[in-house]
């Protein structure tokens, strides 16, 4: 291959580095296939398509087998073993050939790389993935170039929002189970998770410990915790004090939770249909199937864990978007997002000096642009 095709093609990896089953490389750019037949002769003929299995060697030894996808004469896909050697050995193989300058990120998307293997759900890492890809940057460009103030703020609080919602999709949200002894709380907590994770039984205190397991509502990321039931104890009861501090225990996670789903057994005695609640929490009345009727006035969803696992966690997961404003996707192709803490204050300072009629608004942006 002639050198004059090296600033033609882009070589970049698409999945987080490290150890994994898969790791995906993409080349872009006039002459990719060029550039892969160095290491597959076939490429040059292959039609589109795929998955096709190629041998990738290099001066004789073999480097990888891999899946190809050809999309176009711009771009391919290698999907090979996620062995972080392999990966190198194949990346140096095709830096050897393309412009490897071309394949460094700025500043600012290296930051949404380094995040990736951090993310906490399928579409957090879609968000990482387009700000490594340049979507923030783009439009934080296109907004210093926004000559009037009220169309600059409006696309400062667009992107502040982004920023926003991007955050319940990269961090999760600590969501915690509260209520009464035998409320279904660990039922509920299973549900979530998936999995019989905690002890379910009808003997009250049954729960004395605060478990915590990562899980989904829809596609948003949390840190579900079931805690122990509210009643009163005598500490000279059998089992009395270790109750007591499991008690104590989930006193502690409300306080440090961030959503608090309050369950009331729809067959045991529920709260009255005016009273108030506290910010953050949202309350469940469950054990639907033992209760003849309707959802009881005072709680925001009725729901049966038992009977119906997949419906008790399709309302939470419709509180949960209710509560924090969230759109029905967490993610969308492409969208500029503000994606962690020097970003985001970055925009808010420059929404703070554009609201106080500063001309200097945009310094925070550029700033944001160059780290």
């Amino acid at each position: 291959m002639g050198r004059g095709l090296l600033r033609f093609v882009i070589v970049r990896q698409l999945t987080a580095p490290g150890p994994g089953g898969v790791a995906v490389l993409e080349l872009s750019g006039a002459g990719v296939r060029e550039a892969l037949a160095a290491l597959w002769p076939a490429a040059l003929g292959a039609p589109r398509g795929g998955p096709r299995l190629a041998r990738l060697e290099c001066a004789g030894e073999l480097l990888d087998e891999a899946l190809v996808w050809i999309e176009s004469e711009q771009r391919v896909e290698l999907h090979l073993h996620g062995s972080p050697p392999v990966v190198a050995r194949v990346l140096a193989a095709l830096s050897a050939r393309v412009a490897a300058a071309d394949t460094e990120p700025s500043i600012l998307e290296q930051r949404a790389w380094e995040l990736l293997p951090h993310a906490a759900s399928e579409a957090g890492a879609r968000i990482l993935l387009d700000q490594r890809d340049g979507a923030l940057r783009r439009e934080l460009e296109a907004l210093c170039a926004v000559a009037d103030d009220e169309a600059a703020a409006t696309s400062l609080a667009s992107l502040l929002e982004a920023g926003r919602v991007a955050r319940f999709a990269l961090v999760p949200t600590r969501v915690v189970l509260v209520g009464p002894v035998n409320a279904g709380k660990s039922t509920l907590f299973n549900a979530l998770v998936g999995a019989q994770r905690a002890i379910v039984s009808p003997a009250p205190g049954a729960t004395r410990d605060v478990l915590s397991e990562r899980a989904q509502l829809g596609e948003w990321p949390i840190q579900a915790l079931d805690t122990a039931g509210e009643r009163s104890v005598p500490l000279d009861a059998v089992g009395g004090e270790l109750e007591a501090r499991g008690q104590q225990l989930a006193r502690e996670s409300s306080a440090e939770a961030d959503w608090i789903v309050r369950l009331w057994a729809a067959d045991a005695e529920l709260p009255p249909p005016a009273a108030s609640r506290p910010p953050r929490e949202v309350w469940v009345a469950s054990r639907a199937d033992l209760c003849v009727g309707g959802a009881p006035g005072g709680c925001d969803a009725y729901v049966s864990a038992v009977r119906d696992p997949r419906d008790a966690v399709a309302q939470l997961t419709r509180l949960f978007v209710r509560d924090h404003a969230l759109p029905a996707r967490a993610w969308r192709a492409g969208t500029a997002a503000p994606f962690d803490g020097s970003s985001r204050r970055a925009l808010e300072l420059a929404r703070s000096l554009l609201d106080a009629r500063a001309r200097n608004w945009r310094e925070p942006l550029l700033e944001a642009l160059r780290r």
